[in-house]
């Protein structure tokens, strides 16, 4: 019902690839850029600090990955698109491997995002990443 066309799946993921590669180089505001400045965006994450709304939040975000110089990428093992005109939202499993204050990390992540097309780009309007618990 909701199936992405192969050209707006191909589109998303090349946001998520952008991404990937904007985190791995540290570029914050790059990747700062790929989200819109609507008031009603958002980032959101596992921890209970992890929710930085609109433009302010987001902003936000990025400030504390640049004072902890922070990099990160994913290795992609799932990745899903689903579309309905000029919203898509995705689905990725993967592991994360970061640094933070120094120190390298790698764990298993999931993220979902919705991004809207606006003036023929695709900017990224909600963004939401989690750790998955591990298995008792």
């Amino acid at each position: 019902m909701f199936a992405a066309s192969p050209e707006i799946e191909a589109q998303i993921f090349a946001v998520m690839d952008r991404m990937n590669d904007l985190m791995a180089a540290g570029d914050v505001d790059g990747q700062r850029g790929q989200f819109a400045d609507d008031a009603d965006i958002a980032m959101i994450g596992s921890a209970d600090f992890e929710v930085f709304l609109g433009a302010e939040g987001v902003d936000a975000y990025f400030a504390m990955v640049r004072e902890h110089e922070a990099t990160a990428s994913w290795r992609w093992k799932d990745r899903r698109v689903w579309a309905s005109e000029d919203i898509a939202w995705a689905y990725a499993d993967s592991d994360f491997n970061y640094t933070f204050d120094g120190a390298a990390h790698t764990l298993p992540y999931r993220l979902t995002m919705v991004c809207q097309r606006r003036d023929g780009e695709w900017r990224i309007v909600l963004y939401h990443g989690s750790e998955p618990a591990v298995d008792p």
